[in-house]
């Protein structure tokens, strides 16, 4: 993209994008007769995750309406299209080997119970790989269902989440529980993770930096 208008006019043909009996970007699950007629080409709805690959060479976008693309970092060309689903895409972040995509989506609506999904999707094939959350065949571990950011670690074990009231919680996905909880003065924005350190950005223009320990750590004292 330059200047919000597409730099590969023929991004639509690339093996990453999908049919076109498909809805258009940004209509979600919306039946077919109230398919919005103008839509943006790019995506229609305002991006709301980000993640660059580890080799540095293709970068993820996630939105509010559920539209996941990767982009070739130095051409912008669209190299795939892993999904439209409608839900809200809170994060989105490359595995470290740079061949899989795991994105964080807050499931339900207005009408519906809201809780948040993690999935592992081929970068391959785009198909989803894995279900990394909720996981049926184990007790319920409820997940908060009304925070505003979420950032996962690149092997998609730790999820943080963030809330207006100014509270970051970690939770390790794989133990099933809360490894952590921060509360700090505004609300927050943004989160970022870095190995096991995590930004928390705020409305009030604050930074803090902090260590997440990690359930082994958390049980050894």
């Amino acid at each position: 993209m330059i200047n919000g208008k597409p730099c590969d006019e023929d991004w639509r043909t690339r093996d990453g994008a999908r049919d076109e009996a498909l809805p258009p970007v940004g209509a979600g699950d919306c039946p077919r007769a109230h398919w919005p007629t103008r839509i943006n080409d790019r995506h229609g709805s305002p991006v709301s995750a980000l993640d660059i690959s580890p080799d540095g060479r293709r970068i993820v976008t996630g939105t509010l309406n559920g539209v996941v693309r990767v982009w070739d970092a130095d051409t912008a060309d669209l190299v795939r299209e892993v999904t439209r689903d409608g839900h809200l895409v809170r994060a989105a972040r490359f595995t470290p080997d740079g061949k899989h995509l795991i994105t964080v989506a807050q499931l339900g609506g207005p009408y519906r119970a809201q809780w948040l999904g993690v999935d592992m999707w081929s970068l391959d094939t785009g198909e989803l790989t894995q279900v990394l959350w909720p996981d049926e065949t184990d007790p319920p571990f409820p997940l908060p269902c009304d925070e505003e950011v979420a950032a996962l670690t690149r092997d998609g074990r730790y999820l943080a989440t963030g809330h207006r009231s100014g509270t970051v919680t970690v939770h390790d996905l794989a133990a099933r529980e809360r490894v952590g909880r921060l509360v700090l003065h505004g609300a927050i924005t943004c989160l970022a993770f870095d190995g096991p350190r995590l930004l928390a950005g705020r409305a009030n223009g604050d930074v803090t930096l902090t260590y997440v320990r990690t359930a082994a750590e958390s049980s050894r004292g």
